[in-house]
């Protein structure tokens, strides 16, 4: 099987950490050991004063905790009910409808709460890292230097970092990082976050140990295990990067780039059905890229789904038009089902792309594939004089 072994460093890169949302809960950080049951005696308490709003921002305090961000966001709601003046409720349901992907109304909420207190660095921060995820930097910037005016926190200088990761100042970055393992020395965050830098520079093995003490501190945070998982499947470690994804996607069902790694893992490990089963996954959840789609449509190629495996590549193509790789394998799986023009046609593309990358190797097999399909449908280069070529001036 010919699998591109590009696969991994477009789509496993490693996560820069999470852009932190400060979320408040009762207890400061650190909250109740059992929110389960502190939600039951709340909601006891709101039998006896059902218009109470404090007792319902506590509630959703303890949902957003607990991830249930629906839940949580109704009972922020039903306490602006009844306090339209309260700050805090504004902000969380801000964090909670940011997680629920509502970003215009969470982007409402985090602003209506700065109206009351604009000087609530946890709303700034929050507002910031909103912008940071939705990739407006400038807006983002202008709310995290804000924030730092009245707040020293881990989250900030977490979300600070990836803010200037993003911005390609990787120096400033690992400054930032280093201020939020200073604030809090078990900062898992922070730990995944300078995992990245190292990565980035090459430092595997210092990435490693970065990413396995971040998992260590939060053994609930999904991203170190994914990066972790990254850095073994580059090195062919096969083996732990599919328990590693596992984790991952365990801890986060709905992001989709976790099921793109374990369906790598799986195809490199020769589990192809269970490879096609995590990359479908991953498409379901709107994780989409031409390497994705270029390993699908193989691995569908070889279960015998053809109609599946002509839909993938497709869909490889346009994400990426100016890759040869699913031209190549297209022109091949259309040759099987005897659409000879089609096939042809995408060999030489295929065969096009190839040479402007500089791959002779592929360029003498896709000239091979071309000089059969020539013959076997008796057609020749001048048939295809007028086709236009990515890359080619029209």
């Amino acid at each position: 099987m010919y699998f591109s072994s590009v696969f991994l460093k477009r789509t496993s890169t490693v996560l820069l950490g999470a852009l932190i949302l400060a979320v408040c809960l009762p207890g400061c950080l650190f909250g109740p050991a059992d929110p389960e049951r502190e939600i039951a005696g709340l909601k006891e308490d709101l039998i006896e004063e059902p218009q109470n709003p404090e007792i319902h921002y506590q509630i959703g305090a303890l949902l957003l905790k607990l991830k249930k961000y629906n839940d949580a966001e109704r009972q922020f709601h039903e306490a602006l009910l009844f306090n339209k003046l309260f700050p805090e409720a504004h902000r969380e349901m801000g964090i909670a409808r940011f997680y629920m992907k509502d970003y215009d109304a969470a982007e409402e909420s985090l602003k209506q709460a700065l109206i009351y207190t604009p000087n609530d660095g946890r709303a700034l921060t929050s507002l910031g890292g909103l912008y940071l995820s939705l990739g407006r930097t400038d807006q983002a910037q202008e709310q995290f230097e804000a924030a730092r005016l009245v707040w020293n926190h881990p989250d900030l200088h977490n979300n600070l970092g990836s803010l200037y990761a993003k911005t390609g100042e990787d120096k400033k970055a690992e400054v930032e990082w280093e201020k939020a393992l200073a604030l809090d020395p078990g900062n898992a965050e922070a730990y995944n976050n300078l995992g990245t830098l190292a990565e980035k520079s090459g430092d595997f093995p210092k990435a490693k140990e970065y990413f396995k003490q971040a998992a260590k501190l939060n053994p609930n945070y999904p991203s170190p295990f994914y990066n972790l998982g990254a850095r073994y499947a580059l090195e062919g470690r096969y083996k732990k990067s599919l328990k590693l994804f596992e984790k991952a996607a365990q801890l986060n069902p709905e992001e989709g780039k976790f099921f793109a790694g374990l369906g790598w893992s799986y195809m490199k490990s020769n589990h192809r059905m269970q490879a096609i089963q995590a990359f479908e996954q991953a498409e379901k959840l709107n994780f989409k890229t031409a390497s994705m789609h270029n390993a699908l449509g193989e691995l569908y190629w070889v279960a015998g789904k053809t109609k599946q495996a002509t839909a993938s590549l497709k869909r490889a193509i346009r994400l990426s038009p100016e890759d040869p790789e699913p031209y190549f394998r297209l022109s091949m799986i259309l040759n099987s089902v005897s659409q000879g023009r089609e096939s042809i046609r995408n060999g030489i593309i295929a065969r096009k792309l190839f040479q402007d990358r500089g791959d002779t190797t592929m360029v003498s097999k896709a000239q091979s594939n071309l000089d059969k399909f020539y013959k076997k449908y008796r057609l020749g280069p001048e048939d295809f004089k007028s086709l236009a070529l990515p890359g080619s001036a029209s």
